[in-house]
């Protein structure tokens, strides 16, 4: 009996201090192989399976690599100069991240096409920091958003450098986050969404934002009494979309909206509306102009710069 369990024990180490700090997936990888150079595996999901917490899987040659999911601490990415892609399915999630409250997870130059309704991109539920970066979400319908993160107000995603197009909705955020550099277009409802959630409400400042050609550019939305939405815009490009910018509160839940640096143009449902109990504090540094039937329905309150 001591020896099966000596056996059973080494067993067990064997196996923890197998997995890889780093694996490796190809288009002509296979999922017998160890996901090591020269041995590489064909899918994220079987990479990140013989990959150690914390560690890294990069896909080294241009291809589809499946839906995937993460549950622990990992960086996926793709090597320099590769178009690493996952098809995603109705109803499917191109990656669902269900990390623990204190792991990393960075995504990295992945790109998600979205078919049929009711899909993520990316839908983040739990982690302790997200990053997202270089990162593409195109197509899917009714229902569907690119980037969806919901998750208690001590955690916190950076976005960066990403784009969703072409689909339903951009980005749905209730949670802290900062996004730098992305862009929201062509989608057939919502560019960014702010909004109240069960674990934390949205507090997010987007740097450098663009939301072009969308039925609303951006929407911060409150709808619980006793809840909280915050967003700051700073140098936002915000055109051609059917509505702007809305500061939207309901049932006494309050959003706010400041805008500073910002360009809103071209809007053919009012450039910015505030409505309910929301408020959108102007710098008073912005081009609010070009919009119908006005460039403004409520009122701007103004925000002074310190």
């Amino acid at each position: 009996m001591r020896t099966m369990a000596l056996v059973i024990t080494l067993l067990i180490a064997t196996s923890v201090f197998a997995q890889n700090p780093r694996s490796f997936v190809a288009t002509t990888g296979n999922d017998a192989n160890a996901c090591t150079p020269g041995a590489e595996c064909r899918t994220f999901t079987r990479a990140l399976a013989v990959t150690n917490p914390g560690g890294e899987v990069i896909a080294i040659t241009s291809g589809g690599y499946g839906i995937f999911a993460i549950s622990q601490g990992a960086t996926v990415t793709a090597a320099p100069g590769v178009y690493a892609a996952t098809n995603v399915p109705a109803f499917g999630t191109g990656v669902q991240i269900t990390a623990g409250v204190s792991e990393r997870v960075v995504l990295r130059g992945l790109n998600f096409v979205m078919f049929g309704n009711s899909s993520f991109g990316i839908a983040a539920t739990s982690f302790g920091t997200l990053s997202i970066e270089g990162c593409t979400i195109t197509g899917g319908t009714l229902g569907s958003y690119g980037v969806s993160i919901a998750r208690e107000a001590a955690n916190h995603a950076a976005i960066t450098d990403t784009v969703v197009r072409s689909g339903y909705a951009g980005f749905k955020i209730a949670s802290r986050a900062t996004l730098l550099r992305c862009r929201a277009e062509n989608n057939s409802n919502v560019g960014l969404l702010v909004e109240d959630g069960t674990l934390a409400d949205g507090s997010v400042t987007a740097v450098d934002f663009t939301s072009v050609a969308n039925e609303t550019g951006v929407l911060a939305v409150c709808s619980q009494t006793g809840h909280a939405v915050d967003l700051t815009l700073q140098r936002a490009t915000v055109a051609d979309n059917v509505a702007g910018v809305t500061s939207q509160g309901d049932n006494n839940g309050t959003a706010t909206v400041r805008i500073n640096e910002s360009v809103i143009v071209h809007d053919t449902n009012y450039g910015v509306t505030v409505a309910g109990t929301a408020s959108v504090l102007s710098s008073g540094n912005n081009v609010i102009a070009a919009n119908t039937p006005t460039d403004v329905f409520g009122s701007l309150t103004s925000l002074t710069l310190q």
